[in-house]
């Protein structure tokens, strides 16, 4: 049976896979194929978190043509205690203070968690915090929508939706090629011309 595989927000994989294959045996070949690994791994179907890693996917009732959503655990963990900032959130911030480029933009974008960088590290902790229970809420909530498609795979609606993703994953790895292969097309170019005269004839020399 088919069965495809989604990870927020734009990665989509498919496998031909047997209903005798256990649960702990596709968590193996999903490691391969989303680089998170398998202690980590949240299978969710048809709203269902996935568990029992000797069962196999027929008595966890995946059918053909199912929809199962995958997730890295370790994201949705909080960073802690604010006022006790954790030894790898204390590394990201003395990362961003010696990165001038990288705090010219956090000023520009976030300039709140810019100042806690500087001067609050128990701010940039509760901060941080907060970013991370709303990019957990999101995801959740990306995962309950894609349950909610999967429920009904052949509703239009659902087909445009799913279409889209899949839309969003050319484009990301399009990018991706473009950027390794051609990098230097994502560059900044400044050019400079010259005023120069040559056999009597002024023109432009680009240099």
């Amino acid at each position: 049976m088919r069965v495809t595989f989604t990870q927020v927000p734009d990665k989509i994989e498919e496998f031909e896979v047997g209903e005798s294959l256990e649960l702990g045996d596709l968590r193996a070949l999903l490691e391969l194929n989303f680089d998170i690994p398998i202690e980590r791994q949240r299978l969710v179907y048809k709203g269902i978190v996935l568990e029992g890693n000797s069962k196999t996917l027929g008595e966890l009732g995946v059918e053909d043509q199912s929809l199962i959503h995958i997730s890295d655990s370790s994201q949705q963990q909080s960073y802690g205690s604010p006022s006790a900032l954790s030894p790898q959130l204390e590394a990201h911030r003395q990362q961003v203070l010696r990165n001038p480029a990288l705090m010219q933009q956090l000023q520009q974008t976030h300039p709140e968690i810019a100042r806690a960088v500087q001067n609050d590290p128990a701010e940039f902790g509760r901060l941080m915090n907060i970013l991370q229970q709303r990019q957990a809420q999101l995801q959740q909530e990306q995962e309950q929508e894609m349950a909610n498609l999967d429920a009904d795979p052949f509703n239009v609606e659902s087909q445009r939706r799913i279409e889209e993703a899949i839309r969003q994953q050319n484009i990301m790895q399009n990018m991706a090629t473009a950027l390794e292969l051609n990098p230097e097309s994502f560059a900044t170019v400044t050019m400079l011309f010259l005023d120069v005269t040559v056999n009597g004839t002024p023109i432009k020399a680009l240099v």
